[in-house]
């Protein structure tokens, strides 16, 4: 399926403009299918907007503010504008910043270790790539709250605070969406393996359904249009687990993925334009390594290395181009495979 988006993005971007609109309308008819088959109650296709908050998630502020390569930020940007166009009003909460700004700083760290050829879901990588120094990165932190406000997006804070919550309620949360998160796997400080979870990253979530859940209040929102406050994501597993939760309910989802609301906003109003690529954009994220791949083989180099120095050798002159093929097609669940690669590489 990667290889298949892949291939139509580089048609449409070298065929004429007479196959680039007959691949574009079938894959228009074919997502007003898809769309037309789901539950109704997620959107009600004439209903105007009640015009909720909506309030964005650590990723898609990243590609907003153009962290990422344009696989990610095109789409962003196309769904940046058709939100402004709708004048919907854009928020992100505080924690979520907070969240930009620790990985922009880890970025600056020399944890952070990546190669110009190989390219990897997550902006440090796209700042390895585009040669951004350590300094650059710092003067983005400095200046991220004006950088967010440029784009006419409100920081609102987020009050919210688990320990006030019911623990065994919170530790419930907690679990089931580690259960949609691909499991990450590294090296411990006694080295060895061991699969562990972004407590952080899912803490933040917890407070985020939490918040939106508080800003709707206690009448049940039954439709999309609706709805006072949503919050939107790149982050399919955070939807699926909040949609899971809305399954055998009248209720809407706190959660939405932003190609669903593009999709959604483009059925709503489709004499506005939008590019093949934006359609297909979820399945041309995969065509990159994924992070949690990416960090357990550096996790691994430096096992095997215990020295930053040759790591950078070996990333500048001996990652080869099937080193990176085969971190490419790996998932998650191929975390053994990773293991193997680095075991046969004669390089010491």
């Amino acid at each position: 399926m990667i290889n298949y988006c892949v291939n139509i993005q580089k048609k449409v971007k070298k065929d004429n403009q007479e196959n680039y609109e007959l691949i574009k309308e079938l894959i228009e008819g074919t997502l007003i299918s898809l769309v037309y088959n789901m539950d109704q109650k997620y959107f009600e296709y004439k209903k105007e907007f009640a015009k909720p908050d909506i309030f964005i998630d650590t990723n898609l502020l990243i590609y907003f503010l153009g962290y990422q390569f344009e696989e990610f930020t095109e789409p962003a940007k196309e769904l940046l504008n058709m939100l402004e166009e709708w004048n919907f009003k854009l928020n992100v909460f505080n924690n979520t910043v907070d969240e930009l700004t620790r990985v922009l700083y880890f970025c600056t760290t020399k944890k952070a270790n990546y190669s110009k050829d190989a390219l990897v879901t997550t902006m440090c990588s796209y700042f390895k790539k585009q040669g951004f120094k350590r300094h650059d990165i710092i003067e983005i932190i400095t200046n991220i709250n004006t950088k967010i406000s440029d784009l006419k997006i409100n920081i609102v804070e987020n009050n919210i605070d688990l320990n006030n919550f019911n623990y065994k309620t919170i530790e419930k949360m907690r679990t089931v969406i580690s259960g949609y998160r691909p499991k990450k796997k590294g090296i411990n400080k006694d080295g060895k393996i061991e699969i562990y979870d972004g407590v952080k990253a899912i803490d933040h979530d917890v407070s985020i359904l939490l918040k939106i859940k508080e800003i709707r209040g206690q009448e049940p929102i039954l439709s999309f249009e609706d709805a006072k406050a949503i919050f939107l994501t790149a982050d399919q597993g955070l939807v699926n687990y909040n949609w899971k939760m809305h399954e055998d309910k009248p209720t809407i989802p706190e959660v939405y993925l932003d190609r669903f609301i593009t999709e959604l906003l483009w059925l709503k109003d489709p004499k506005s334009d939008i590019k093949v690529e934006t359609l297909i954009a979820t399945c041309l994220r995969d065509s990159f390594i994924h992070p949690n791949i990416w960090q357990y083989f550096i996790d691994l180099l430096n096992q095997k290395f215990l020295d930053p120095e040759k790591i950078e050798r070996f990333l500048t002159s001996f990652l080869s181009n099937d080193i990176i093929e085969c971190l490419w097609e790996m998932t998650p669940d191929d975390m053994s495979e990773v293991e193997k690669l680095v075991k046969k590489h004669p390089y010491n």
